[in-house]
């Protein structure tokens, strides 16, 4: 068995039972196994505590070998939980040897309190970690959708419009990776402070032809009850690379962020468990996330001009980027709406194709996608041959 102990204690200043008081919480990763060893030789996967209040309050902290990490809490019922990846390869959030733990609601008013909590496989099949599956652990099905509330059922998919398939309820989003984080925060009032990197696991978008999503076998994620989604500890963060696997991009045009405070059954998302006890999850990346402080920008937001990854199109001056960089059977997928009146009336403010401005008159309109004119003002026709997604957008 493995005792993860909690020592709670009074602050110096704090008189005891006082309702506004705060207790020390002291975080140790003393275990025993067969005797005294560290777990941190035991969790590569990583090890983390969580805490939350009736009141609200909340935390998170990740433990290794020998941490010592102390907070202060407000007084009042809390709830302490811990879930521990025991990775034989060092994999973080590896499913191989799960082992959780949740203590029952105890009431600090400032005495000395010590919590032990029992690590075992077992536990990990109680509501507060299986997210309503039979049992655990289950494997993680993460589908990124442009609109993950047209999500009915676990069988639901999410592909771009040039690949259809049975029970496609939205485009999917583009993505290339995902970092997916189990933060380490405070909350205590209304302000969320994140307090370290947490753990974090990158999974790439595999160049598919099908448009779905695929997530490795070995993510284990925990999972609040559904039907209690307010009493869920597992805060996360989900970070989306547009153009590059691995996570790798650097800047914040090369990624978008999405919190999801009561982890994947936060609201705005979809939830299900299938007939094999898998948790399916649809995450939505909106368009407007996609395209924040795209305005200006002139090359695509992501993709490579196929079918599975179309180029995405945010703003006039990429719609117009198809004249220049026209190849007849690339995709294109438009992902926020365009006025183009703005921009065709007049040369002083018009997005123009490479060597047409002296071919156009002044007040001149949108020249349709598929020719275009050289310096001499010769049209050149270059019919288009390829897909445009409009993903419920509209150019006028």
């Amino acid at each position: 068995m493995r005792v993860l102990v909690i020592l709670i204690c009074l602050l110096a200043l704090t008189a005891c039972g006082q309702k506004s008081g705060k207790v020390k919480l002291e975080l140790t990763s003393s275990f025993v196994v067969n005797g005294p060893v560290a777990f941190g030789t035991k969790a590569a996967g990583g090890l983390m505590v969580w805490g939350m209040s009736k009141d609200g309050d909340s935390f998170s902290r990740v433990l290794i070998d020998s941490s010592n990490i102390e907070l202060d809490l407000p007084n009042g019922e809390w709830t302490f939980t811990a879930v521990a990846w025991e990775s034989s390869s060092d994999t973080l959030l590896d499913r191989d040897q799960l082992r959780c733990a949740r203590s029952a609601s105890m009431k600090l008013e400032g005495d000395l309190v010590q919590v032990n909590l029992a690590m075992e496989a077992a536990n990990c099949a109680n509501a507060s970690f299986r997210g309503g599956s039979a049992a655990l652990p289950p494997n993680l099905h993460l589908n990124l959708c442009q609109n993950a509330l047209a999500v009915e059922g676990a069988g639901d998919k999410c592909t771009n419009d040039s690949l259809p398939a049975s029970n496609r309820k939205s485009d999917k989003a583009p993505v290339r990776s995902v970092r997916v984080r189990m933060m380490e925060f405070d909350k205590l009032g209304k302000t969320v402070v994140a307090r370290g990197p947490g753990l974090s696991r990158c999974i790439n978008m595999p160049n598919s032809t099908s448009g779905l999503w695929i997530t490795p076998p070995d993510l284990a994620i925990p999972v609040g009850d559904p039907n209690k989604p307010a009493e869920n500890p597992f805060r996360m963060e989900l970070e989306f690379h547009w153009n590059t696997l691995g996570c790798n991009g650097l800047t914040e045009l090369d990624f978008g962020v999405t919190q999801l405070p009561l982890g994947l059954v936060s609201p705005g998302h979809k939830f299900f468990v299938d007939g094999s006890n898998n948790h399916v999850s649809f995450i939505n990346v909106s368009d407007k996330l996609v395209c924040k402080g795209r305005e200006n920008e002139t090359t695509f937001v992501n993709g490579d001009g196929s079918r599975a990854h179309p180029y995405v199109i945010c703003n006039v001056a990429q719609l117009q980027r198809i004249h220049a960089d026209l190849t007849p059977t690339e995709s294109y997928r438009l992902a926020a709406d365009i006025d183009l009146n703005a921009s065709t009336k007049g040369l002083a403010s018009a997005v123009l194709p490479p060597n047409a401005a002296t071919c156009w008159e002044l007040g001149q309109t949108w020249q349709p996608i598929g020719y275009s004119l050289n310096a001499n003002c010769t049209r050149n026709d270059n019919a288009f041959n390829g897909s445009f997604h409009g993903g419920g957008h509209t150019i006028k």
